[in-house]
C-alpha cells in the first residue's frame, strides 16, 4: 500500500460524498495516517507465511519435553552477524550542514564475523560471547589428498 494509492482512494471517497476540490496529496495522507496511528513500514522476511497454529502446537510440545530438565541446564544459543568494518550510515548533523555531509565506501564494508551468544533458561548464567571468523582455507579442505576445493582447482589449473 503506497501513499499515492491511499491518496487516490481518498479522492474517490470524496467524489462519492460530493466533496469538490479535494486533493489526496502526500501531506493529506501523512496527516491522516498520523491522526489514526497508521505508519508505513518496510516489509521484510517471510514470517507472514508461517502457520501460527502449528507453531503454537510445536512450542507446546517443546515446553512439555523441557519440563523434565532443570532451567539452569537449558541453554538458548543464537548467532548474529557483525560487520565490524562498516561505519554507521546515519548521523546527527547541524541543520545548516544537512546538504553537505557525505558518506564513504566504508559504510558498505562487508567484512563480517559471526558472534555466538548463549544464556541459560533462568537467566543466571551467560556464556562469554564467542567469535567465529572465516578461514582463508577452511579446515574441511586441508587434507593432502584434496588441498583445494574443486572449483578452485579448475580456476588454478
Amino acid at each position: 500500500m503506497t501513499y499515492a494509492l491511499l491518496g487516490r482512494k481518498a479522492e474517490e471517497i470524496a467524489s462519492e460524498l460530493g466533496i469538490t476540490g479535494f486533493c489526496g496529496s502526500l501531506g493529506y495522507v501523512q496527516g491522516w495516517a498520523g491522526r489514526h496511528g497508521v505508519v508505513n513500514v518496510r516489509l521484510h522476511g517471510s514470517a507472514g507465511s508461517v502457520d501460527m497454529e502449528e507453531a503454537r502446537e510445536h512450542m507446546a510440545d517443546v515446553r512439555r519435553r523441557l519440563e523434565a530438565f532443570d532451567p539452569e541446564h537449558i541453554y538458548n544459543m543464537d548467532e548474529s552477524g557483525l560487520f565490524y568494518m562498516a561505519l554507521p550510515n546515519r548521523s546527527f548533523v547541524p541543520t545548516k550542514d544537512r546538504r553537505r555531509v557525505r558518506g564513504s565506501k566504508a559504510m558498505k564494508a562487508k567484512q563480517r564475523v559471526t558472534l555466538v551468544l548463549a544464556v541459560n533458561a533462568s537467566g543466571t548464567h551467560m556464556l562469554p560471547v564467542a567469535l567465529i571468523g572465516s578461514a582463508k582455507q577452511p579446515l574441511c579442505f586441508r587434507s593432502s589428498s584434496f588441498p583445494l576445493p574443486y572449483f578452485q582447482q579448475k580456476i588454478a589449473g
